[in-house]
């Protein structure tokens, strides 16, 4: 029988962790995938990236958890831009909780 084969369309977050994870299957259930992203690079909007707290049993899952944690930094607030660039308000989470 034919080893499954998968396209993952998109090389963000979502399809990366797909990919990751269809490396860690079984030898017996090992499929063939590929990525496809429509964008030739990255694009450098979105330095920064918040993760809401339902995702980090995923990452660790993944094995790359620790990783991320330690590149990361609580975040207290952040902004809201116009597409024009001009502030249109931030959101305060300074009494949120920390994970």
């Amino acid at each position: 029988m034919p080893r499954l084969q998968i396209l993952i369309a998109g090389g963000g977050l979502g399809g990366l962790a797909l990919a990751i994870m269809l490396e860690r299957l079984p030898e017996e259930k090992q499929v063939d995938y590929m990525i496809l992203e429509r964008s030739a690079h990255a694009n450098p909007m979105g330095s920064a990236i918040s993760l809401h707290a339902s995702v980090i049993p995923l990452l660790k899952q993944l094995g790359i958890w620790t990783e991320i944690e330690k590149a990361s930094k609580p975040m207290s607030h952040f902004s809201i831009k116009r597409g024009d660039g001009s502030d249109l308000g931030i959101v305060d989470f300074t009494h949120g909780q920390q994970e």
